[in-house]
């Protein structure tokens, strides 16, 4: 196996070699001195610096050799390997993924196993995720916003078309590119259902604050459920704030919160979003599935939203 590990230095561009170095650790560039990371070698793939770990994966900034591109790649942690031992789970996560093919979605590359560690490739997302933008109070006005929001859901309404349901939807699974395009990811909860289907998914629950009612209820959900996580994420992004307070591990809790639904609208929370909007995220949020909007009506008046506060920006 070749273990060489060599690569152009970012700053005079000279050719080095640092197979041998430690994994991540600092070196310096004996041509101009500028400061390096050490990357490792993962097969075919030079990995640069872990860029988050959840669930049973570790995702890092990598460079692929063979596309010569900088990705994103996902890998099974060693201590969960004997539950996915040749990346079953990676490989249906890529197939499901490859069935909806559209601007919206992070597309995935590959998917296999290298020193039997399961992994998939990804484009790498450099412009971060909406979640860290709303942490750091960098995300943009109404109107980009909006424009965001739109792709996203009508990325959705063409997972629906496939009968595939994503229940993971949240601002850390909306990441941006370096051109500030946004597209959904981390497929890895997801399976394809029909409308109705309710019989418990994977895992109970993924993140507590978005789940919905039915979910807590049954275990399981259709794409109204994915409506409902959408309509939070919607609401969060918006007044920064969630609609129902999360409390983890509680069940019983957070669905007498969702059944209540004491929560302001958003129209009262923010005087610049156009009330149509508002409205349509307080139908999202729904205790009953059949009283949400479908994903057309969402797209749609998301789509208005832009062109009203696009307008009102430029009187």
């Amino acid at each position: 196996m070749d273990n060489t590990i060599k690569l152009l230095c970012r700053q005079c561009r000279s050719k080095l070699d640092l197979t041998g170095e430690e994994p991540f650790s600092k070196v310096m560039c004996p041509v101009c001195g500028a400061v390096l990371r050490v990357p490792m070698r993962f097969g075919n793939y030079l990995l640069e610096k872990v860029c988050g770990t959840g669930g049973m994966s570790i995702v890092y900034r990598a460079i692929d050799q063979s596309r010569k591109k900088r990705i994103a790649i996902k890998i099974l942690q060693k201590e969960f390997l004997q539950e996915d031992p040749e990346g079953q789970r990676y490989i249906a996560e890529k197939n499901t993924v490859d069935q909806i093919a559209h601007p919206g979605i992070i597309p995935i590359y590959d998917a296999g196993c290298q020193d039997s560690r399961p992994y998939l490739t990804m484009p790498y997302m450099d412009g971060g995720s909406l979640e860290e933008m709303l942490e750091k109070k960098q995300l943009p006005g109404v109107t980009q916003l909006c424009r965001w929001l739109a792709v996203i859901a009508d990325g959705l309404a063409c997972a629906q078309c496939n009968n595939i349901v994503h229940h993971d939807l949240k601002p850390g699974n909306i990441l941006l590119n370096s051109s500030g395009e946004a597209r959904l990811g981390d497929f890895d909860l997801a399976d394809i259902r029909q409308k109705g289907d309710m019989h418990m998914i994977n895992e109970w629950w993924a993140s507590p604050g978005y789940v919905s009612p039915e979910r807590l209820t049954y275990g399981g959900e259709d794409h109204r459920g994915d409506i409902f996580s959408f309509g939070v994420t919607v609401y969060e992004l918006f007044s920064g704030k969630l609609p129902f307070p999360s409390t983890v591990n509680d069940a019983d809790l957070l669905l007498k919160l969702r059944r209540e639904q004491d929560f302001q609208a958003l129209y009262e929370l923010r005087r610049d979003i156009p009330l149509e909007l508002s409205e349509l995220v307080t139908r999202m949020l729904r205790y009953a599935p059949d009283a949400r909007p479908d994903y057309a009506e969402v797209t749609r008046i998301l789509n208005s939203s832009v062109r009203q506060c696009a307008a009102a920006e430029g009187r």
